[in-house]
């Protein structure tokens, strides 16, 4: 079952929602399981961005802010310029080709046809 949620205060088309699955209890066990592996995967095989924040334990905007700040503070101590680009990923989901991303799953992240074929369904 899969139940509209919307993603802004103000709703004004269906582009405004988020599908949200409501799945078995078995269903949501298993697919922490499935995270646990991939996220225990890509930490043992280094496969994750060391500077990457979100979706890692202790890590968070926070530890982002920190990082940003101390390249500032050590840019103004070396008497360097320092440009911040910021991107507003808030609908990136939204654009993902699931075939690239299984693509890039199996070539850079090497997981396995069975991984892949399991992701896909």
């Amino acid at each position: 079952m899969v139940r509209p949620l919307p993603k802004t205060s103000s709703v004004t088309s269906a582009t405004d929602f988020r599908p949200i699955s409501i799945l078995p209890a078995l269903s949501k066990a298993l697919e922490n399981i499935v995270k646990d592996q991939i996220h225990s995967y890509l930490t043992d095989n280094k496969l994750l961005e060391p500077l990457q924040s979100g979706f890692r334990p202790n890590h968070s905007t926070n530890t982002a802010l920190v990082h940003v700040t101390e390249d500032f503070r050590w840019a103004k101590e070396h008497r360097q310029a320092t440009i911040l680009v910021l991107l507003d990923y808030s609908k990136a989901l939204q654009s993902v080709d699931y075939d690239i991303l299984l693509t890039k799953l199996k070539a850079f992240f090497n997981f396995s046809e069975s991984a892949i074929s399991w992701i896909r369904y």
